[in-house]
């Protein structure tokens, strides 16, 4: 992968200094929602550089920070969000996405950006974009460092704000990419890793790390788990929209147990969904190609590719009880709902 063209990257600053800088307008930053660590470091990434440019910027979400990995690099970096529903388009000179492309279903309809940064290129529209640099690597947080190395020669790692930016950098690319071992991971997202290791913050490395498991939600799973051949599938019943981020956190953990190559966790979330996390260790197997042969070519979920990927069933497609209906009609509900999708992850699976 090359990297990104210089003349590019100063057709960024200009825009910035046009739209933001002498509009006096501050520019508007969204990521899929939730956001995680790619959205986000190449979100903060963008608003350092913005603010290093003589402009202003904010990062919107709709305030929930699901995963609880997510959690402890929000709080531990100090990275502050507006919500979205303080979001006024005319307020803003430009409205920039990070970590996905437009239009996508984890970005309100409403809002159309100005500028994408993103390391997807299947769902990309350029229709009326005005600035893109979208490209296939392993993480967006290695291409904003490029554009931060070439605008901001004093990205220094003694500076207190530029570390906090760089160690946020650093976890969006380092998950993306499995820490540099995925398919998808290109020579300029190992070089950005390198570059980003004088910056870090030690003690902060270390509890991002060890961030809190939700053994609650693994017990369950535990006790729900099913396995055929390599394959373990497991739900966790009903899930908080506040906690759904701790789906993915099970997934992760339980691919741990032996002879398990990949995991399939899924869980009814807020009585609106049915949300699927999958992991795997196989470098050959599809994990989106496998979702389209449970859910069909219509699901919708998060993209997936390399080692981890998602799915969402809205309810539009299964009714799901009311969060004030009666236990044993959730449990019956929960029963039927469980042993059918097992049947489907498993039959999916061995036609792989």
């Amino acid at each position: 992968m090359t990297s990104a063209d210089k003349e590019k990257i100063h057709e960024f600053e200009r825009l910035v200094k046009e739209r933001c800088v002498l509009a006096k307008k501050p520019a508007a930053i969204f990521g899929h929602e939730p956001w995680d660590p790619d959205c986000f470091g190449s979100g903060l990434g963008l608003k350092f550089l913005i603010k290093k440019l003589g402009g202003k910027a904010f990062l919107f979400n709709n305030g929930i920070i699901a995963h609880p990995q997510n959690k402890t690099i929000v709080n531990i970096l100090r990275i502050a969000f507006k919500k979205i529903e303080e979001f006024k388009p005319e307020d803003f000179g430009l409205i920039i996405f990070v970590d996905v492309s437009y239009p996508d279903p984890r970005v309100r309809a409403d809002i159309k950006p100005d500028i994408i940064f993103d390391h997807h290129t299947e769902k990309l529209t350029t229709a009326d974009i005005v600035f893109y640099d979208v490209r296939e690597i392993g993480s967006t947080s290695t291409i904003v460092l490029e554009y931060i190395k070439e605008l901001v020669p004093d990205f220094d790692s003694e500076d207190e704000e530029c570390r906090r930016v760089a160690n946020a950098l650093y976890w969006g690319i380092r998950i993306d990419t499995h820490n540099g071992i995925d398919q998808g991971t290109d020579d300029l997202d190992t070089n950005a890793l390198a570059f980003l290791k004088p910056f870090l913050i030690l003690s902060a490395v270390r509890k991002i790390e060890n961030y809190d498991l939700p053994f609650d939600y693994l017990m369950i799973a535990e006790n729900e788990k099913e396995i055929e051949g390599d394959l373990l599938v497991t739900g966790i019943g009903f899930v908080v929209l506040e906690r759904s981020g701790e789906i993915a956190t099970v997934a992760d953990y339980i691919l741990r147990q032996k002879n398990v190559e990949t995991s399939v966790v899924f869980a009814v979330v807020g009585n609106d969904h049915i949300q699927v996390s999958v992991r795997t260790d196989e470098d050959d197997f599809s994990i989106d190609s496998f979702l389209v042969r449970v859910f069909g070519e219509g699901y919708s979920g998060a993209q997936a590719g390399g080692h981890s990927g998602g799915a969402t069933i809205h309810a539009s497609k299964i009714i799901i009880p009311q969060e004030d209906a009666m236990a044993e009609e959730k449990d019956a509900f929960w029963r039927s709902l469980s042993s059918r999708l097992k049947r489907q992850f498993f039959k999916a699976y061995s036609s792989a």
